[in-house]
């Protein structure tokens, strides 16, 4: 691995100077209209070798970019034995027991969530049941009244 911000910072730098150039015989070729045409041709041709370089540090860029992209650190952090006896490492954890503690952690919720919602069930049934009754109560006696 190596450290790439020195050289993003100098790319940047030659593309702001390069491109500095190239506006520079913009507007040379742009305020020289009785130039000949030789003269033409020759800002025409540094103008292309200028936006050349510029285009190949852009894919320098970009390269560098990917690739810091795809740059992965791996930090171990190891805590010092403690004194006294000593003790065994644990071992070191598998992709397959990490997918295992997922899984079981993915169901223990689950069934969280299952079992939430059955004693969200109760309580309304339960605490819902004086206003049950008192509905119920309310509405016998108005049913038979229409019904006579």
């Amino acid at each position: 691995a190596s450290d790439v911000s020195d050289q993003l910072v100098d790319l940047d730098a030659r593309i702001r100077n390069e491109r500095r150039v190239e506006a520079e015989l913009l507007e040379l070729i742009e305020s020289r209209e009785d130039a000949s045409l030789e003269d033409i041709l020759t800002v025409r041709t540094e103008l292309a070798t200028v936006r050349g370089q510029i285009e190949r540090m852009d894919a320098q860029i970009a390269s560098i970019a990917d690739r810091v992209a795809l740059a992965e650190i791996r930090l171990t952090l190891v805590q010092p034995a403690p004194e006294g006896p000593e003790q065994e490492p644990e071992p070191e954890t598998t992709m397959w027991a990490e997918f295992e503690g997922d899984l079981a952690a993915s169901w223990n919720e689950g069934l969280r969530g299952v079992l939430g919602s059955i004693a969200w069930l109760v309580r309304v049934i339960v605490g819902g049941a004086v206003v049950w009754i008192v509905l119920l109560v309310a509405t016998v006696p108005l049913v038979k009244w229409i019904k006579s």
